[in-house]
């Protein structure tokens, strides 16, 4: 049942993900145009100061003039990406109190699989309460303490600290995000 909240959470993020893909679609376009109108206007202008320029002057110039231009649209494409992922994490943060909850369990149980014995478990001080009554409720031998570095989720640890598991949900989007930015991409510009 756990991992099946987990399949649902994953599932409504990557919808949310849709969503957000297709409504930056359009400004990714926009963006890909402007950036493609101000490498027109570097090439115009790049021509129109250069007639007097060699032949071989003039590529290299006209090779600068791409690469600026390549330069601005991954740039234009870098912010769009950042935008999606930015969205789609504000939109996660903003789960429901009982799916936070069973999120949470669920995020416990697995660092608990990874870390067994005696853990530290960090949390953010307003999540404090029910980390603490989750951590009863499944028997874990942890010692559970606020941390203001954690807004969402938990960071599990041996008592010695050298092995942590970090189970939070910018951690999680920042492990997906390799595999969404391909596919990111491929939606966008094909």
């Amino acid at each position: 049942m756990n991992s099946e909240l987990i399949k649902v959470i994953e599932r409504e993020a990557e919808a949310e993900i849709q969503r957000i893909l297709e409504a930056s679609h359009k400004d990714a376009r926009e963006s890909i145009e402007q950036a493609k109108a101000q490498a027109t206007e570097l090439e115009q202008k790049f021509r129109d100061d250069s007639q007097s320029w060699e032949k071989t002057e003039l590529a290299k110039a006209g090779s600068a003039a791409n690469l600026q231009a390549m330069a601005i649209l991954l740039e234009a494409k870098s912010r769009i990406i950042d935008g999606i992922f930015q969205a789609a994490y504000q939109k996660i943060k903003t789960t429901p109190p009982d799916r936070y909850q069973k999120a949470l369990k669920n995020m416990l149980r697995e660092a608990a699989e990874d870390l067994p014995g005696e853990t530290v478990v960090l949390t953010s001080p307003g999540d404090l309460k029910m980390v603490q009554d989750l951590v009863k409720a499944a028997k874990l031998k942890a010692e559970v303490k606020p941390d203001p570095r954690v807004q969402e989720g938990i960071i599990m640890s041996d008592k010695s600290g050298s092995h942590s598991v970090l189970n939070r949900f910018s951690d999680r989007l920042e492990r997906a995000r390799p595999s969404l930015v391909a596919r990111i991409s491929e939606t966008l510009w094909g």
